[in-house]
C-alpha cells in the first residue's frame, strides 16, 4: 500500500493499524447500545400528553438499531479481512524463510493482494452528541521494510501446529528422562551386583572359617572317633564270644547280630591256612550270607568264638570313616567237648560314619588243635603181665619201661582249621557268587 508521501506500508503494519481502530468502533457500539437502552426506557413510559415525543423516540430507536446492525456487519467484515491478511502474511513468511536458506530472490509468482476498499459506514443519528475517547497513540513504524525473520517473530504461531523449538525441547526432555532411567537402572544393577558379591564373600569367609575350625578340631575328633570305633569292635567281639546256647543255634539271632554290627553293604573275607600242604584259600562273604556264615559255626559243634587283637593301628578315612588294623590277632574256637582250635593271624576292620562294619578281614597263618588230657584214654599193652611174688626174694633187677599206646579222639576240624560244615557253607556261597546268584 502506498502512502501519500510515496512511502510503502507493509501488510503487517496495515493489519496493526486496523486492529487499533477496532477498540474505537467497539466503544461507539457501546455508546449506541446505551442510547438505545435509554430510548427504550423512555418508550416504555408513554404519556397521553406527549404522543408526538413518543413517536419521535420510536423512530430514533429504529435508526439506532439499524446503525448497530451495520456496525456489527462492519466489525465482522474487518475481522474476516484481518484473518485473511494474517494467513497471507504467514504464507509469505514461510516462503521467504525457505528461500533465505538458498539466498535466492523472492519468487514473483505470488500476486499482490488486491486492496479492498472498506465499506462505508452509514452515519447513525446521534441524539446525544458525545465525543468518544481517543485511543492512545502508538509509535509510528519505521519507513523501511521488516525482514522475514522479524515478521516471523511478530506473528503468533497457528493453533494445532507446534513450534519447532517446542518439539526439540520435548525430544530433549524425553532423551534426558530415558538417560536418567538408564542411569538409575545401571545404579540398581551395580548395587545388586555389589550386594551379591558381598554375600558371596561372606559365605566364602564363613566356609574358610568352618574349614579352619574343622582342621583344628580334626585331630581331637579323629582321636575321639578312633576310640569310639575300637570300643565298637570290642562290643562286637564280646557279643560273638558269649552267646546263649539256645540262641546260638537260631538263625534269627544271627540275622539280628549282623544287622546290629554290619553296614547294609558290608562284607567279610576269611583267609584259611592248610597245615598239610601250606596253601591258603580266600572266601568273600557278602552281607546277605553273613548270618549263614556265623550260624554254620555254632551248628557244627562250636560253643564260643573269641578274638584277642593286639597292636592296633588306627587310620581315618574320607567321609567320616575309620580303619583299624591289628598286626597280630588270636582266634580261638571252643567246641562242646572242650576241644580248642587256636589260630593266629591278622585282623582288619573298616567302619563307616555310623560306626558299623563295612569290611572285616580275617587272615590266618597257622593253627593248632588242643585236646583236653581227660579225653586221652591210656591203654595197656597186651604183653604186659602183673608181677608174681617170689618167695625166694632175690635182688631186684631194674627192667626197662614199656611205651604206652594212647587212643586220640577224632579231630573237630579239617586240614584248613575249620569244621566241615563251615567249609561247605563257604564253598556254596562262592559258587553262588560265581553265578551272580547273590550280591557281591
Amino acid at each position: 500500500m502506498a502512502m501519500p508521501n510515496g512511502g510503502q506500508i507493509s501488510q503487517a503494519q496495515l493489519a496493526q493499524m486496523r486492529a487499533q481502530n477496532i477498540p474505537m468502533q467497539l466503544q461507539m457500539l457501546q455508546q449506541q447500545q446505551q442510547q438505545q437502552q435509554h430510548l427504550q426506557a423512555q418508550a416504555n413510559q408513554p404519556h397521553p400528553q406527549n404522543m408526538q415525543q413518543h413517536a419521535h423516540n420510536q423512530q430514533m430507536l429504529a435508526q439506532a438499531q439499524h446503525a448497530q446492525q451495520q456496525a456489527q456487519q462492519v466489525q465482522q467484515a474487518q475481522q474476516a479481512a484481518l484473518q485473511q491478511r494474517n494467513a497471507a502474511a504467514q504464507q509469505m513468511q514461510m516462503q521467504e524463510s525457505q528461500n533465505a536458506t538458498t539466498q535466492a530472490p523472492q519468487p514473483q509468482g505470488i500476486p499482490a493482494r488486491p486492496q479492498s476498499a472498506a465499506p462505508s459506514q452509514p452515519q447513525a443519528p446521534q441524539p446525544i452528541p458525545q465525543q468518544p475517547p481517543q485511543p492512545p497513540q502508538t509509535p509510528q513504524s519505521q519507513p523501511h521494510t521488516q525482514t522475514p525473520q522479524q515478521q516471523q517473530q511478530q506473528l503468533p504461531p497457528q493453533p494445532g501446529q507446534p513450534n519447532q523449538q517446542q518439539r526439540e525441547q520435548q525430544q530433549q526432555q524425553q532423551q534426558q528422562q530415558a538417560q536418567e532411567q538408564q542411569q538409575q537402572q545401571a545404579q540398581h544393577q551395580q548395587l545388586a551386583q555389589q550386594e551379591a558379591q558381598a554375600r558371596q564373600q561372606q559365605q566364602q569367609q564363613q566356609q574358610r572359617n568352618a574349614s579352619v575350625n574343622l582342621m583344628m578340631q580334626q585331630p581331637d575328633m579323629q582321636k575321639f572317633m578312633g576310640g569310639q570305633v575300637v570300643l565298637r569292635l570290642l562290643s562286637f567281639i564280646d557279643r560273638l564270644s558269649s552267646p546263649e546256647p539256645h540262641q546260638a543255634i537260631k538263625f534269627e539271632f544271627w540275622e539280628e547280630f549282623v544287622a546290629q554290627h554290619f553296614a547294609p553293604g558290608g562284607s567279610l573275607q576269611h583267609q584259611l591256612f592248610n597245615m598239610s600242604d601250606g596253601g591258603d584259600k580266600r572266601f568273600r562273604i557278602s552281607y546277605p550270607a553273613l548270618p549263614y556264615y556265623y550260624h554254620s559255626h555254632f551248628t557244627s559243634g562250636i560253643r564260643t568264638m573269641t578274638m584277642q587283637p593286639q597292636g592296633a593301628i588306627e587310620r581315618p578315612l574320607p567321609m567320616g570313616c575309620h580303619a583299624v588294623l591289628f598286626q597280630r590277632c588270636t582266634f580261638t574256637h571252643i567246641f562242646n567237648n572242650d576241644t580248642q582250635v587256636v589260630s593266629t593271624g591278622t585282623l582288619k576292620v573298616n567302619f563307616d560314619a555310623n560306626q558299623k562294619i563295612e569290611y572285616l578281614d580275617i587272615g590266618t597263618v597257622r593253627w593248632v588243635e588242643y585236646v583236653p588230657r581227660l579225653k586221652l584214654a591210656a591203654l595197656e599193652s597186651p604183653d604186659v603181665k602183673s608181677p608174681k611174688v617170689n618167695k625166694n626174694i632175690k635182688k631186684a633187677q631194674p627192667r626197662p619201661s614199656q611205651p604206652q599206646s594212647v587212643a586220640l579222639p577224632r579231630s573237630m576240624v579239617n586240614s584248613n582249621g575249620i569244621t566241615d560244615g563251615v567249609l561247605q557253607n563257604l564253598e556254596v556261597h562262592a559258587q553262588y557268587r560265581s553265578q551272580n546268584l547273590v550280591p557281591h
